[in-house]
């Protein structure tokens, strides 16, 4: 089933366009992953497809229903957006945080009651942090606050989650965390869709990944058979080896000149 579309696309600021002729669909129960260099326009494209900022031409739709016919409050019910960044200005409790993602079921100047407090617990237990529910946001490390506002986007009980890259300066480990949450909300039923850098990240996880440059979708289609070494030269300008291990893992591999790797 089909959960968002867009037909036509075309994308940018003002009189400022970045992209046209975009075609995408996102179907329910994925992972889709969005690939591409540095502004190739990754972010301007997430924001248009959630309504963030209006299209310049052509559609979206988000179950059926034109994303600029929604108002904000119907958008939020449908689609929950974890941005590269947030940094809130006051310190507030994790717990504070979550609830931000309950507004869209709140009225307008409506308090948060008994099952919206639940409903934070529930998410913060959902992803092991419920033990940090009265803990300051801003003290947490990165790893801990993209987690948080994972689980803020679970308290809009939206089943279409997109991250805008969502392990961009976290590390190793921290990264791997995000990874294995993401996979497993997928697995709970949740549809994803997702920017990131690394292609590594789209072989771990992704259904589907979308390959972007210049402000186009150059290709589309299952990881493995759409991030070759010549697909990714092409868009990252950098030679890369796509080598499958033992363990039947894929990965992606730049290839530096004048250093040779060392195995074993």
């Amino acid at each position: 089933m089909t959960l968002l579309c867009a037909e036509r696309l075309a994308i940018g600021y003002g009189r400022t366009q970045i992209a046209s002729g975009i075609d995408l669909t996102i179907s329910a129960g994925t992972i889709t992953c969005l690939l591409g260099p540095n502004g190739c326009g990754k972010t301007t494209l997430l924001k248009t497809l959630i309504g963030l900022i209006p299209p310049l031409a052509g559609s979206v739709t988000v179950d059926h229903a034109p994303i600029t016919s929604l108002s904000a409050t119907e958008k939020a019910r449908r689609i929950a957006y974890v941005p590269q960044q947030h940094a809130p200005p006051f310190p507030f409790t994790v717990g504070d945080v979550v609830m931000m993602g309950r507004q869209a079921h709140l009225g307008l100047f409506a308090a948060p009651g008994k099952r919206d407090r639940e409903r934070v617990v529930a998410v913060l237990g959902h992803i092991g942090m419920k033990h940090l529910l009265d803990a300051d946001y801003s003290r947490l490390s990165g790893g801990q606050r993209q987690m948080v506002l994972i689980a803020r986007a679970l308290a809009q009980d939206t089943t279409l989650l997109v991250l805008d890259e969502p392990t961009a300066s976290l590390d190793f480990g921290n990264q791997a965390l995000i990874l294995a949450e993401t996979a497993r909300l997928a697995r709970a039923g949740f549809t994803i869709l997702m920017s990131t850098h690394d292609p590594d990240h789209a072989f771990a996880v992704a259904d589907d990944v979308i390959l972007m440059k210049d402000g186009a979708i150059l290709a589309r289609g299952a990881p493995r058979e759409t991030l070759t070494a010549e697909a990714l030269r092409n868009v990252y300008g950098v030679e890369i080896a796509v080598e499958t291990l033992a363990s039947g893992t894929t990965i992606a591999v730049p290839q530096i000149q004048g250093v040779s790797r060392r195995r074993g």
